[in-house]
């Protein structure tokens, strides 16, 4: 999780390689908060999600995606995942209600089994501190639920990421754990803590 540094995606945050199995429908209407709308990607999104990504202020930055040509296949592969009939992962556009302009990427991804959800968020510095990360938050619980009957939320961040912290506990995740864990994308171990939130 990474208001202040992703994967959601955290995103996109992928700490571990996810294995998917749960078939799931694509989403074809955006999801509205109070200040938010929270939409699929759009092969024009590159640009600013380039900025968002290459940002030397996020604690949890994701390197191989800073050069613009990397960043533009990777909105690409997104926006062409998006017609996959057994898509089971989505990464999507955070935006201002109000203006429409893209501040952020949110992300969910299912779990082995189906039966848990990974959520991730990248915020831009420019809305960090205003609550938008936690409304992002309560948005992607609330889809895992209300769309696809998912019970179980799951968000990893550095230990030391403490706005990620906060975030999470804001929107009613609690510390579960804390442990190494390690990252296939940087290729190294990290001292994470995992949130989880869990409807009875």
């Amino acid at each position: 999780m990474h208001p202040s540094g992703r994967r959601v995606g955290q995103a996109h945050n992928h700490m571990t390689q996810r294995v998917y199995s749960r078939a799931a429908m694509k989403i074809l209407t955006p999801i509205r908060t109070g200040r938010l709308v929270i939409r699929e990607f759009r092969e024009d999104d590159w640009g600013p999600f380039h900025a968002l990504i290459s940002d030397p202020s996020l604690v949890e930055r994701r390197e191989e995606l800073s050069a613009e040509d990397a960043a533009r296949k990777r909105i690409q592969e997104v926006v062409s995942a998006q017609e996959s009939p057994s898509r089971c992962s989505y990464e999507l556009a955070i935006c201002m209600a109000e203006s429409g302009e893209f501040i952020g990427e949110a992300d969910l991804g299912f779990m082995p089994g189906g039966n848990e959800a990974e959520i991730g968020i990248v915020l831009s510095r420019t809305v960090r501190g205003a609550g938008l990360g936690t409304e992002t938050c309560r948005a992607l619980i609330d889809l895992a639920w209300g769309t696809f009957g998912i019970r179980r939320v799951v968000g990893y961040c550095d230990r030391v990421n403490a706005p990620s912290r906060r975030m999470m506990e804001k929107a009613g995740m609690h510390l579960e754990d804390e442990r190494k864990v390690y990252d296939e994308r940087q290729q190294r171990w990290r001292d994470a803590c995992i949130y989880a939130f869990e409807r009875g």
